[in-house]
């Protein structure tokens, strides 16, 4: 099973790279560069994923502390470096938010291999595809004053293959059709809600990027916000399902 979702995250990645290839058309060069470099980022960070769960989820829970403990530095750093003044509170909650969160990814990396796949992959694709939807259909955007880069093309098309990625796998984790599709939905709604919630605490701060530690990403939590809301959505809809 394991072989044919490699070649499942595979057929996505060839997907995305056409995808990319066609929104490069007629740009400049320093912008095709620019996301060819994010494109090679971001396959080596879902490849390491994809193994850390194949070989061992213990592997997958030990990434899981690393990203937990990057993002806990990266919402410091902003702060200490900002110039905003004041807006200890909103540091202060946002702290306390995110710790919750990520105890619910911790659990959800404790997790078995078939859910952490499921849940991977759901949280992957809707991340690549809401991106590349956006820049090849976008044109009206979803919430200007939180993410200027977000459409409503790109939200629906990482709605789309997300829940049939999720339909494709219920199976994995025994679920049927309607369950799975429902649990796609909902796992790919704590996605946007992180990557929202990281683009409130930018703005808050005056931020684009939370570091520069990943080529054409930006900071752990510019990169994995998604992961993070995600994983504890995951968590909790096993933990009701029980």
């Amino acid at each position: 099973m394991e072989l044919i979702l490699y070649y499942m995250l595979m057929g996505y990645f060839s997907i995305g790279a056409i995808a990319i290839w066609r929104i490069n058309k007629n740009k400049p060069s320093h912008d095709q560069k620019a996301r060819w470099l994010k494109f090679g980022t971001y396959f080596v960070i879902i490849n390491a994923l994809f193994f850390s769960i194949y070989f061992g989820p213990q592997f997958f829970h030990y990434l899981v502390i690393l990203i937990i403990f990057a993002g806990i530095i990266e919402l410091v750093k902003v702060k200490w470096q900002s110039n905003q003044k004041g807006k200890t509170m909103v540091f202060f909650f946002s702290v306390l938010a995110y710790l919750i969160v990520s105890a619910g990814l911790y659990y959800f990396s404790l997790m078995e291999k078939p859910v952490l796949f499921f849940g991977f992959f759901v949280i992957m694709v809707f991340d690549a595809f809401s991106q590349l939807s956006g820049q090849l259909f976008g044109r009206k955007k979803l919430i200007p004053s939180v993410s200027p880069n977000k459409t409503v093309a790109g939200l629906i098309g990482g709605f789309i293959f997300a829940t049939l990625t999720a339909t494709f796998m219920g199976p994995l984790i025994g679920s049927t059709l309607a369950i799975a599709l429902i649990s796609g939905l909902i796992v790919a709604t704590f996605a946007l809600a992180g990557d929202l919630l990281a683009s409130i605490y930018k703005r808050q701060f005056n931020v684009k990027d939370f570091s520069r530690i990943l080529p054409g990403h930006g900071g752990f939590l510019d990169r994995f916000d998604s992961l993070i809301m995600g994983g504890a959505g995951m968590y909790l809809l096993n933990s009701l399902s029980l």
